[in-house]
């Protein structure tokens, strides 16, 4: 097959993200007043992928397939607190001092706070301010292919403990290499489903302007190689992305009557044809 048809669907993946919001001690931190914090307590991740694309949980030691489903128990993660970040690679956070001084209805900061960077991610039992899932691609089909993202769905959950779902226009997600040290989107973009610009901080001192994206597939993301082989235990061709998500401290949506909620993040992967 010489062409790819432009847009064809490759991943449609379907990550179920469960946040509950409990009561934590004095050190908990958030732009959510009242030691708030939200934990993450399901996770599923379904992945489906056409012919020649085989994937698989990275580090799962399973087979290749054209599906592959998460879930809590595989995911493992601690509690999930806020942080901003204009990229999805550096995150920073606020002490909880200032975090005691947050606007209850607004999640407004008072003052001029400093931030202090963070790196920590909820996995295990560490509670964290972001949370990855790793994906292992291989591509066995005759040619390479370019892959780009589409039809990001976030929706909230009704069962929600939460006063209103609106969290979900602060969800962010970036799309990173394997490593977790390179923003694959194009401009280092992040996703999400609300897409009204947020000062997000880009340094412990500054923010930026950043507006979030829903789709690319005029450029890709990623591209896969060829003639990939999908053996269990030594793959080669393989190529590996992680899917970042994160609550945006500086959204207006991430206030304390929002914490507690539970959302849903759908997203597809498509092949696609660059001029």
């Amino acid at each position: 097959m010489k062409t790819i048809k432009a847009r064809h669907k490759l991943i449609p993946a379907i990550i179920m993200l469960i946040v509950a919001a409990i009561t934590m001690s004095t050190a908990s931190y958030a732009w959510f007043t009242m030691s708030n914090r939200v934990e993450v307590t399901g996770i599923n991740l379904s992945v489906v992928a056409p012919t020649n694309i085989l994937i698989r949980e990275k580090g799962s030691g399973a087979a290749f397939a054209n599906s592959v489903a998460l879930d809590t128990t595989s995911a493992g993660f601690g509690e999930l607190m806020h942080a901003s970040s204009t990229t999805g690679l550096n995150f920073y956070t606020i002490s909880e001092t200032d975090a005691r001084e947050a606007d209850p209805l607004t999640g407004a900061l008072t003052g001029s706070p400093t931030l202090i960077l963070t790196t920590t991610s909820a996995a295990g039992d560490v509670d964290g301010y972001y949370v990855d899932f790793q994906l292992e691609l291989v591509n066995t089909g005759g040619e390479e292919v370019n892959v780009g993202l589409e039809n990001l769905v976030i929706t909230g959950v009704t069962t929600s403990a939460a006063d209103s779902l609106k969290i979900i226009d602060a969800v962010r997600i970036a799309i990173l290499d394997e490593d977790k040290t390179d923003n694959l989107a194009k401009d280092d973009s992040i996703f999400a489903k609300d897409l009204a610009p947020a000062l997000a901080y880009k340094d412990a001192n500054n923010t930026e302007l950043t507006t979030p994206i829903a789709s690319q597939t005029t450029t890709a993301l990623l591209t896969l190689v060829a003639n990939g082989v999908a053996k269990t235990d030594a793959p080669e061709g393989t190529t590996t992305i992680t899917v970042r998500v994160w609550i945006e401290g500086q959204d207006a949506d991430c206030i304390t009557a929002n914490a507690g909620a539970s959302f849903n993040i759908e997203f597809e992967l498509v092949v696609i044809e660059i001029d």
